[in-house]
């Protein structure tokens, strides 16, 4: 059966099981979950169906938001009732609500090029964009008022009056961009487990309203006066904030209550909580994949539903309990996004969400309204960030964690229900949290489980990197990491439950091979790291294995032949590491970057070879015929990366392939290839 298949089925059926519930409890709420189930069933299939991207060069609309990056502005402009991105370089000078005219290149919209990684379509469609266009020409030919005109007139004010860490974080906290923070700062922050605070949600929402109420109170301003006018602002601070998931979802929250309480409707905060979650999936089902807004709705939902329980309780106490809840609750949530939990994070939380709500975001407040206090901000923002680093470095507790699956997630989940259920039972409480610890041990460590060998060929943007693992996590050998391009070996590593690499060998000294090293290097166990003998690189002063022709690797069941290299040449590419390794049925050869003449001598050994891994990417340079006629491979991959500035793979290379029918897996063409061996089967896979 399909994954997707598995998926729906399981759904229905839990889905069928609480219907049930529910119609014994309350016919009434059967029937309305059972009408707000087909409406936004049939809403789900009516936007999937008319979401269409479109190929296009050109477009001619309003721009609606732009948001700068290090080495581009990103633009999204409404053209009739389609959204783009328009990705400019030139950084030209446009306002949100200009009319521009562009003409430039149609970005290809792609999914997931290595398992588990960025999916760039499901991204456009959970924001129903269109497509995306990397600009040539953008012309200027109108102009109407957006609201998004407000926001970039507040960063402009900030970034007259602000600058460097201070900027950032006024950006961070007021307008929920974070694209200023640094590396160190946006990572400290992660393991932390307070990303939240800096996304605008009910602390800003509150600190707002709080300050407002004071202020009119003080005015004597009449307490409905007051209340209309607080809902003006907060719907321009929505406006201010471009509507994210989380403000909307704390203002209509705000409205409610103010509605319920004035229209006497007798809703309570969990009723009005789950209308507005209904509703916005109404409006738009894709939030479903957004985790900003399934993070705040479950945080919020544990609040309200825990109030209760904790009235009377000390405020530190309130405060360490729901975020060991939240902490609790939305592990799934969190693992799937980082592959790592902080255990200690509940307690770093108690510091924190009392000093970004009574001393950060007040201050944030107060300086943007009177910058002459900027220098003071500066300071205080400094000492924050550099004790936040402080903490992620000496208090911090990891476990990683490969992705939850959908049985996995169901599973923790009823567990975690079964918990609450025998809570008071104290045999059965012990018995379901051994249960529960016992699916979170086994889901950290799934990969010893894992019952076949497996090669895994990633496609990367620019490089190469190849996993070759053993059954049951008895070896893992990573071949090259890449160029590091947004640390994406490391995230598939992580995502796979790989802890610990046995050896990291990298070919040669280009950065297209070894750019992620040092992340790697950082984030996992690596037992061993290997270069060439004649490599004089950086990597070869920390190696602790240098190999030569001649030499092996023996590691769990495979055997690592090391053909080359055999000298050392000007040319660095054909210092490359040549390895023979046998995986279930097959043999492999990998070829690094070497030129035909280290192919010719390959080709001289006697040597099997079934699969070969392409030199150099498939450039003109390798790949030589006499190579192809001596070893006859019935299997070529070709590492392409996609810099098509480059050309790769050469037509002389595909040529030469398809003259002895081999057959071709590309990576430009098939995104990541996957070889497995299972029970004594061989099968290749692709992404695409």
């Amino acid at each position: 059966m399909a994954i997707a298949s598995y998926k729906s089925v399981l759904a229905l059926g839990i889905l069928l099981v609480y219907s049930r519930y529910l119609y014994k409890q309350d016919k009434r709420i059967f029937l309305i979950g059972i009408v707000i189930t087909a409406i936004f069933a049939g809403r789900f299939a009516y936007m999937k169906l008319t979401y269409r991207v479109v190929s296009t060069d050109e477009v001619i609309g309003y721009v609606r938001d732009v948001k700068t990056y290090e080495k581009y502005n990103r633009l999204t402009v409404q053209s009739g009732n389609k959204k783009y991105y328009v990705y400019d370089s030139s950084f030209a000078p446009v306002d949100i609500g200009n009319r521009i005219a562009v003409r430039g290149t149609a970005w290809e919209i792609e999914g997931a090029h290595v398992p588990g990684g960025f999916d760039y379509r499901a991204y456009l469609r959970s924001r129903r964009i269109s497509g995306a266009i990397r600009a040539d020409e953008i012309a200027i030919v109108g102009r109407r008022f957006e609201l998004g005109m407000i926001r970039q007139k507040v960063q402009r004010y900030l970034g007259a009056l602000f600058a460097g860490e201070a900027l950032g974080f006024l950006q961070a906290i007021i307008l929920g961009d974070s694209g200023l923070f640094t590396d160190e700062f946006q990572e400290a922050v992660k393991i932390n487990g307070i990303s939240h605070l800096f996304a605008i949600s009910g602390l800003h929402v509150g600190f707002v309203v709080v300050f407002l109420h004071r202020i009119f109170r003080a005015l004597k301003i009449r307490q409905e006066r007051a209340e209309t006018i607080i809902l003006g602002i907060l719907f321009l601070y929505a406006v201010l904030v471009n509507f994210t998931p989380s403000i909307i979802r704390a203002v209509l929250l705000y409205d409610g209550y103010y509605l319920n309480k004035k229209l006497k409707m007798g809703l309570s905060s969990l009723d009005l909580l789950t209308l507005i979650f209904i509703a916005l999936l109404l409006v738009n089902p894709y939030y479903l994949y957004n985790s900003g807004f399934v993070l705040s709705f479950t945080v919020t939902f544990i609040i309200i539903v825990t109030s209760p329980l904790l009235a009377g309780t000390k405020h530190l106490t309130q405060l360490l309990l729901i975020s060991v809840f939240s902490w609790t609750i939305t592990l799934p949530v969190v693992v799937n996004i980082n592959n790592e939990i902080n255990i200690l994070s509940p307690l770093v939380n108690l510091v924190y969400i009392d000093l970004v709500g009574y001393i950060i975001l007040p201050l944030s407040f107060a300086v943007m309204a009177l910058p002459l206090f900027a220098r003071l901000y500066s300071h205080v923002v400094k000492a924050f960030i550099n004790f936040t680093v402080f903490l992620s470095n000496n208090f911090v507790l990891r476990f990683t964690f490969p992705d939850f699956s959908f049985t996995l997630t169901v599973s923790y989940y009823l567990l975690l229900a079964a918990y609450v259920k025998t809570f008071t039972v104290k045999k059965r409480r012990y018995a379901v949290a051994t249960l529960l610890l016992l699916l979170l041990l086994a889901s950290a460590n799934s990969i010893i489980f894992k019952p076949h060998q497996e090669i895994v060929f990633l496609d990367l943007y620019n490089g190469e990197s190849t996993l070759i693992s053993d059954r049951c996590n008895r070896c893992n050998v990573l071949i090259d990491t890449g160029d590091g391009r947004n640390g994406e070996v490391t995230a598939f590593l992580k995502k796979r439950g790989i802890k610990r690499i046995d050896y990291l060998i990298i070919t040669h000294d280009h950065a297209d091979h070894n750019g992620e090293a040092a992340l790697i290097i950082k984030e996992f166990a690596v037992n061993n790291i290997v270069v060439g003998a004649y490599d004089n690189s950086g990597l070869s002063q920390i190696a602790n294995l240098k190999v030569k022709k001649g030499d092996k690797i023996v590691c769990g069941s495979f055997v690592f032949d090391i053909l080359h290299p055999d000298g050392a040449y000007a040319d660095e590419n054909d210092n490359s590491i040549i390895v023979h390794v046998k995986v279930g049925e097959h043999y492999f050869l990998f070829l690094g970057d070497v030129g035909a003449a280290v192919e010719e001598k390959i080709s001289m050994m006697s040597i099997p070879v079934d699969v070969i891994k392409i030199a150099h990417h498939g450039s003109a340079t390798a790949t030589s015929p006499e190579m192809i006629a001596r070893l006859r491979p019935r299997y070529a991959v070709i590492q392409t990366g996609r810099i098509s500035q480059f050309g790769f793979p050469a037509k002389r290379t595909i040529a030469t392939l398809e003259r002895y029918d081999i057959i071709i897996y590309r990576t430009d063409l098939n995104y990541t290839v996957t070889y497995k061996y299972h029970k004594k089967k061989s099968i290749f896979a692709t992404i695409k």
